[in-house]
């Protein structure tokens, strides 16, 4: 017996007792009380055991009943907990074991119909949208039903309502409730009465669905049911989150796999020992690996640096949630390697540390600071090495950068310059400069305006001139400093204050001096000429000087031994016999020294002529002042050398001896090149000489390699001067020598670094100024050649003037040819290819090539027969030639073979120059084609030869190839592809248009040089058209208002002043109107950007100065007739 059963025997007893206890004790008086009468009385007393018996049974019976249905309920409702129980514990059990979520919920409902027959669970689940319910489980629910989507709303039955509501919806009718008005017609038919319908909520109070029991009897639930339904609706809650957690994490887990393994970088995961737990895609990627591959490795088998007992410490101090950041090589697959930057970070899984490295390649990364750090060491080399002062600013003054050569300069301290102190810089600028006021003040101004560029000069206290330059600092389009450059420009300024000097000293001169042309037309004489003959600068211009000093003293003979040497590029030197304009008779010793342009060709002479008449009466004199000057010369501490007019020793003092090693006995009367000079300085001291003998009072100084006797190679500083007679002719020259190779040999490598900037600049200049004569050389051309062309149109009746004529034709056209090739020397000229033939181009240059290369060397030239033609320029191609064989006979100092050679190899017409010189190292064929390079002595290159032959055959769409072996000499092939290979717009749009000189329309005509707008106006004009003139382009845009109908095509030039060039032009009236036919004219485009000549077609809408009438006509008449389309 339980202790439930012994209370209720307890209770039993203890109410029978106190019953009995009662009825003893009041039996008696309780009778008399209700029957007063005493029969009655005594006969119910006689009873009184049986009454007492009777209701004591009576009593106790309904007390043993009541507590034996207390039990049964009891034990009823323990067996139903106990169901319950166990059905809570299988559904967790499910949930814990991962069943699906469906399974789960019908299990459980399964369950709760079980326990209570009759009844019809349901649960439903609220969409994503929170409006509507579906169907979650329901495994006795009517298929209808169960396939119903369900809203919310406030009368949307049971589910609906409670899902809307958030609280549980008892329905005890159906039929009568009006939450299921719109419902009721689904579960009627299936016999259903009454739904019970509870939320159910996750740990937020979010509803996540409703529970539902429906009843085919009305009603509302009991107790019991509610608990059932609270257990329903809690263990289905329980299943709900937790299926949702996991498919949210399993969500985020696959978002996470998918983010990780479309990470550029490469991600790896590892324990504390180093082994692979976990790698991405970009991992396996970046070391050729597959994924189940890494997972067998550790992380010292692919980590190039890696070092377990270091990682391992470092691993130990790096706390979770920190992240390491350091550089590595990982090693690849095929055992390739390559720079990582990983990011470490620790975290632990179940008190196990694990790391997680990130690693990015860094190669290219890698790659860009070392060029980065190339390119800062190679800026700063450069500043360093710049004779230039240069010095940074930012935007606020203060001081960025500077170099040495800056500090050297305006004696600045390091310690201060380390400080970066601006205002102590500044103040030790200003200490310097003669006017700090000044130079404070153009500070400030370039300060206020910083786009501004400056270029001015400084004077010091000290006496020197510094060149200042400033120019804005600008990163992109952002100014972000100025950059100051200071030149110490004292020697320069000075010189040029000399070379003033000088050139008043010439107009100075007591020596008559006299420039001719190569015809030997006066074109200068000198005071001193005018003082000597009484003719003017006026009268002499343009006679020869045969037709003034009437030289009638000389025979024939004489004449014909000096003008052939001085045609041949010599000097010379002679007694000449003149008259003056009165007649009488002058004795001159005459210079005539030939000036050579660049190509060795000789533009004019001068003359240097002096009176010689009281010369002997001084020779005495100067011979003993000789004898003087002997004696102290061989005493000085600096060589003394005196030279007669042939370069042979007459003095040689003791100080020569000692640095040169001969003996005066050994010297005297030798020729300086037998002695001293080296072959490769011959024609540089040939020239000093030439200068001093030719100035006459001109004192030269140079200095230059010289040889002693046991052939050690010396640098040498001269002072020359003009050695004179007693009559005041020069006999010879005089050299004081000092030996500076210690010196010298120090400043070498910047002297070869300062002549190389020195030449690049020359040749820019020389570039900018050959194009601009090309320009205007065109422009008088276009007009010469023109109206010579019109005059030819014409029927002339002397045969003379006629020939007259043709000659300036010609004479024009070859001026083209020269104007042509400044613009080609100037690298402005655009390649004009026409069709030629190699071998014909080849045998024109050489007959001038053999001059160029001098009479030690050989010429040979072989052709192969039946070349095709090729299309290139025929200038480029006589410069490439050119180039290459003044390169090979450079490569020949003692003379040799030179052998041109053409031939044709699979449709590509090649070209070979072959010397037999001294060869090429290898270490230097790589770099022959750089400009700038070269390995010629200072002076005797600029480096540029080959560079530009490269490049022209590159524009011809050629190669260039070079053998060269050391001591056989050398072989550059060159090869053009055969014509028809090669596009050539210009021959094809040139060729076949017939010229149709005349018409009828309007041309506006625009073009800045007066000569030349009067010079086409009268061609057009005479071809019947009617002409509007403008000198610029605005004034054509002014003509165009006006006459803008009736102007059928613009014929510009491209270059004109005020801000409109002729392209400019085209396009404005092009644009207003798209069909004006246009056509431009330039002698020379090279200032203009190539975007804006692109669209120049030659023959088809551009016309190159010079040309002549018939060429404008025809171009003209084809774009009016709509024979040429417009590019």
């Amino acid at each position: 017996m339980n202790q439930r059963s012994t209370r209720a025997a307890l209770w039993t007893s203890l109410i029978y007792g106190l019953v009995a206890g009662i009825w003893i004790c009041s039996s008696d008086w309780l009778l008399d009380k209700i029957v007063r009468n005493k029969e009655v009385f005594a006969r119910l007393e006689s009873f009184k055991g049986l009454i007492f018996v009777g209701l004591t049974g009576g009593l106790l019976f309904f007390i043993v009943r009541r507590l034996i249905s207390r039990e049964e309920q009891k034990i009823r409702e323990l067996k139903k907990s106990e169901a319950l129980g166990h059905l809570q514990r299988e559904t967790l059990e499910l949930i814990a074991g991962g069943k699906p979520l469906r399974e789960t919920l019908e299990r459980l409902l399964r369950g709760v119909e079980s326990l209570s027959p009759g009844m019809i669970c349901s649960i439903l689940l609220l969409d994503a949208d929170g409006r509507h319910l579906r169907h979650g489980a329901g495994p006795s629910l009517p298929a209808d039903l169960a396939g119903a989507v369900i809203p919310t709303g406030p009368q949307a039955g049971s589910c609906g309502t409670a899902a809307f509501r958030g609280a549980p919806v008892f329905v005890d009718d159906i039929a009568s409730s009006p939450l299921w008005a719109d419902h009721r017609q689904a579960v009627l038919p299936h016999g259903l009465r009454s739904c019970w319908s509870t939320p159910i909520f996750d740990e937020q109070k979010k509803v996540l669905g409703t529970f539902a029991i429906y009843h085919r009897e009305t009603g509302l639930p009991s107790k019991n049911d509610v608990r059932l339904i609270e257990l329903g609706t809690h263990t289905a809650a329980t299943a709900i989150i937790k299926a949702r957690t996991e498919k949210t994490l399993r969500e985020s887990e696959e978002r996470f796999r998918t983010l990780v393994d479309q990470a550029s970088d490469a991600i790896f995961v590892h324990d504390a020992d180093g082994k692979l737990l976990d790698v991405n895609r970009s991992a396996c990627e970046s070391l050729g690996y597959s994924r189940a591959e890494l997972l067998q490795l550790s992380v010292l088998e692919i980590d190039q640096d890696f070092d377990l007992g270091k990682a391992q410490e470092l691993w130990r101090n790096l706390q979770p949630g920190q992240s390491q950041i350091f550089r590595s090589r990982h090693r690849r697959k095929n055992g390739e390697t390559f720079p990582v930057e990983i990011s470490l970070t620790t975290y632990e899984i179940q008190g196990r540390q694990v790391l997680a490295a990130l690693a990015r390649n860094i190669t290219e990364r890698a790659e860009y600071e070392d060029r980065l750090a190339r390119s800062v060491s190679l800026l700063r080399a450069t500043i360093e090495s710049s004779d230039s002062g240069v010095l940074v600013a930012g935007t606020d003054a203060r001081l960025t950068a500077h170099n040495q050569r800056f500090l050297e300069m305006w004696g600045i301290p390091p310690e201060i310059a380390a400080q970066e102190d601006d205002e102590k810089v500044l103040e030790l600028l200003l200490a310097q400069v003669v006017e700090p006021e000044k130079f404070l003040r153009r500070v400030r101004e370039l300060y206020t305006y910083l786009e501004q560029d400056s270029h001015d000069t400084l004077i010091l206290k000290d006496g020197r001139v510094i060149d200042r330059i400033s120019r804005p600092q600008r990163l992109g389009d952002k100014i972000i400093g100025r950059v100051w450059h200071f030149r110490d420009v004292t020697s320069q300024t000075r010189t040029e204050q000399s070379m003033r000097l000088q050139s008043i000293a010439l107009e100075a001169a007591a020596n008559a001096i006299v420039i001719t042309d190569r015809q030997g037309r006066i074109e200068w004489v000198n005071p001193a000429f005018t003082r000597s003959t009484s003719y003017t600068l006026a009268e002499s211009i343009g006679k020869t000087f045969s037709e003034l000093a009437q030289p009638g003293k000389h025979d024939t003979e004489f004449f014909n031994r000096m003008i052939p040497a001085i045609h041949d590029g010599k000097v010379w030197h002679g007694e000449v016999t003149s008259r003056r304009k009165d007649g009488s008779s002058l004795i001159e010793d005459v210079t005539i020294t030939p000036l050579l342009d660049a190509e060795n060709r000789i533009t004019h002479f001068v003359a240097i002529k002096q009176d010689i008449t009281g010369r002997k009466r001084m020779e005495a004199e100067l011979r003993q002042a000789g004898e003087r000057t002997q004696f102290y010369m061989n005493r000085m501490p600096l060589a003394f050398i005196a030279w007669d007019r042939d370069f042979r020793v007459s003095e040689w003092n003791l100080a020569a001896e000692k640095i040169f090693g001969w003996s005066a006995a050994q010297a005297v009367g030798r020729h300086a090149f037998e002695l001293i000079v080296p072959p490769d300085v011959q024609p540089l001291l040939n020239q000093i000489w030439e200068e001093v003998f030719r100035e006459g009072n001109h004192a030269s100084h140079s200095i230059n390699d010289n040889l002693t006797k046991d052939k050690r190679r010396i640098t040498c500083e001269w002072h020359n001067a003009p050695w004179r007679d007693a009559d005041g002719g020069i006999r010879g020259c005089l050299s004081i020598v000092d030996d500076i190779t210690e010196r010298i040999q120090s400043e070498k490598k910047r002297g070869e670094l300062e002549a190389r900037l020195r030449q690049s600049q020359k040749m820019d200049a020389i570039g900018q100024l050959s194009g601009g004569i090309a320009h205007d050389f065109n422009n008088i051309l276009t007009v010469i050649q023109g109206n010579a062309s019109m005059l030819q149109g014409q029927n002339l009746d002397s045969a003379e003037a006629r020939e007259h004529l043709n000659q300036i034709s010609h004479a024009a056209e070859r001026a083209a040819g020269l104007t042509r090739q400044l613009l080609m020397f100037a690298r402005k000229q655009q390649m004009q290819p026409v069709r030629l033939v190699l071998n014909e181009t080849v045998a024109q240059i050489t007959k001038m090539l053999q001059r160029i290369l001098g009479e030690d060397i050989t010429l040979r030239t072989e052709y192969a027969p039946a070349l095709p033609p090729i299309f290139a320029d025929t200038g480029m191609i006589e410069q490439i030639v050119m180039n290459l064989a003044v390169n090979a006979r450079d490569a020949m100092p003692d003379g040799g073979n030179l052998t041109l050679r053409t031939s044709l190899d699979e449709r590509q017409v090649c070209l070979r120059v072959t010397d037999d010189g001294g060869g090429i190292a290898p270490e230097n064929l790589t770099h022959i084609f750089e400009p700038f390079f070269t390995t010629k002595e200072v002076g005797k290159g600029t480096g540029l030869g080959l560079a530009t032959v490269y490049g022209l055959v590159q524009q011809h769409h050629g190669k260039i190839d070079v053998h060269s072996e050391l001591g056989k000499g050398t072989t550059f092939t060159i090869s053009f592809p055969a014509a028809g290979e090669v596009e050539n717009i210009s021959a094809n749009l040139a060729n076949g248009q017939p010229a149709l000189p005349s018409g009828h329309e309007t041309i506006l005509l625009v073009e800045d040089e007066l000569p030349l707008r009067n010079f086409f106006g009268d061609v057009l004009r005479r071809c019947g058209y009617t002409v509007l003139e403008a000198g610029s382009g605005p004034a054509a845009l002014k003509l165009w208002h006006i006459h803008r109908a009736k102007i059928a095509l613009l014929f510009t030039d491209i270059i004109m002043p005020e801000n409109l060039n002729g392209l400019d032009l085209g396009r404005r009236l092009r644009a207003d109107r798209p069909d004006l036919k246009v056509i431009y004219t330039s002698g020379y485009t090279g200032n203009l950007e190539d975007r804006l000549t692109r669209q120049l077609v030659e023959g088809a809408n551009f016309i190159r100065k010079p040309f002549k009438p018939d060429a404008l006509a025809g171009i003209i008449r084809n774009n009016l007739d709509g024979k040429i389309s417009p590019p």
